[in-house]
């Protein structure tokens, strides 16, 4: 089933992980949603494996939509730099 993103969320895919929300990477992550299957009446955080990263988004399954994607977390704590 395909997805929209926001215009908000393209500028933040760019802004925290550099990447511009092709269709490639739509279809992509259209596909990991029909995987993981989010519910479809609540907003909810969601992560999603990419070219080794892993990408951190906010979807809306109501209107199946990615409202904004979130920074990366760094694995190491900041102590272990």
């Amino acid at each position: 089933m395909p997805i929209s993103i926001s215009g908000h969320a393209r500028a933040r895919l760019w802004e925290r992980y550099a990447l511009r929300a092709t269709p490639g990477l739509l279809w992509l992550l259209g596909q990991a949603l029909d995987a993981l299957r989010p519910p479809e009446d609540c907003v909810t955080t969601l992560s999603v494996e990419y070219r080794q990263r892993r990408l951190r988004f906010v979807f809306d399954g109501r209107h199946r939509q990615i409202l904004t994607f979130l920074p990366e977390i760094d694995a190491r704590p900041d102590w272990a730099a």
